[in-house]
C-alpha cells in the first residue's frame, strides 16, 4: 500500500461564530455511540462526524482510541492558544489511531494552535492523496 501525504493549507480571514455546543475533551472509539456525551470511555462517541458537532477551546482534546480506525472527515471549529493548544491525539495505548479519509479530506480546521500527535492518516479507497485544510 502506498501512503502519500499532501497537506493543503488555505487561510481565510473571517470570524466564525458557531452555535455548536462547547467541548472540553471528547473521546472516540469504535464501540462508542454518537448519542453519548463523549466525556469518558463509557460515554465515548463513535464517529468523527459526532466530534465535528462541537466547538473547541484552548486546552481541549479530541482523543481517539489507540489502534482503532476512524473513517470520514473531522472538522474542528475552535482555537487553542500558544500555552494551551487544542490537541488531537490517542488514549488507551501507544498505537496510533488511524484516520481513513475514504478518498476525501481527512481534517478541516477553523482555528489556530491545533496539534496532532500519535495519529496515522491514510486513504483506503485507492486514492493516494490526503488533504488537511486549515481556515482562519
Amino acid at each position: 500500500m502506498i501512503k502519500v501525504l499532501i497537506i493543503s493549507l488555505s487561510v481565510l480571514a473571517n470570524n466564525l461564530e458557531s452555535p455548536l455546543p462547547q467541548a472540553d475533551s471528547v473521546k472516540l472509539e469504535e464501540k462508542g455511540n454518537d448519542r453519548n456525551s463523549g466525556t469518558s470511555e463509557k460515554e465515548a462517541l463513535k464517529s468523527l462526524y459526532a466530534a465535528s458537532q462541537k466547538t473547541y477551546a484552548p486546552g481541549d482534546k479530541i482523543l481517539l482510541k489507540s489502534g482503532e480506525e476512524f473513517s470520514g472527515s473531522l472538522t474542528i471549529i475552535g482555537n487553542g492558544s500558544a500555552d494551551k493548544p487544542l490537541e488531537v491525539t490517542t488514549y488507551g495505548g501507544s498505537k496510533p489511531a488511524i484516520f481513513n479519509g475514504r478518498g476525501g479530506t481527512i481534517v478541516t480546521y477553523y482555528g489556530e494552535h491545533i496539534t496532532f500527535h500519535n495519529l496515522e492518516f491514510t486513504n483506503r479507497n485507492g486514492v493516494n492523496a490526503i488533504t488537511i485544510s486549515a481556515y482562519k
